[in-house]
């Protein structure tokens, strides 16, 4: 629980998940959602395309919304735009995120910061091969000393 006297937790990522019509998510990422004992799947009926060069594990036969695609970035990227119905997509998985950076086909970037040094960890944007400028689209306080800093991606 937060501190007594701290902001009030606004939740941010149900109202961004409707903005959603599929997801393009990486393999990491996947393993890691999908492995969190007791908890249900988070995206509901979302298409939700894993970026990977194995196969999915039989598990995956229970979220019939969930399938594998590999190939370039910018193909993956496209056939999730397909999937979306003219909906956003979410890229999320730091890897896949770097590669769409460096592929030019990422337009907005939406940063949850959240008040904890990890110290260890996968960076998010470490290995980025190209230098791309940021401009600010909004920032907020959503409670518990967490913010959420939203920028479109410049070239």
């Amino acid at each position: 629980p937060p501190p007594p006297g701290a902001d009030p937790f606004v939740d941010t990522f149900t109202p961004f998940l409707e903005s959603v019509g599929a997801m393009l998510m990486g393999r990491t990422t996947f393993d890691v959602v999908t492995s969190m004992d007791g908890s249900p799947w988070p995206y509901g009926d979302l298409p939700v395309f894993v970026a990977t060069s194995r196969p999915l594990p039989p598990s995956a036969a229970d979220l019939p919304c969930v399938k594998a695609v590999g190939g370039k970035v910018e193909d993956m990227v496209r056939t999730a735009k397909e999937a979306a119905n003219g909906k956003n997509i979410y890229v999320d998985g730091g890897a896949l995120v770097r590669s769409c950076l460096d592929a030019g086909v990422v337009g907005r970037i939406t940063v949850s910061l959240i008040p904890v040094v990890l110290g260890k960890g996968v960076s998010l944007f470490g290995g980025v091969d190209k230098r791309r400028e940021l401009a600010m689209v909004s920032h907020r306080g959503i409670g518990g000393g967490m913010v959420e800093l939203v920028y479109d991606v410049e070239g």
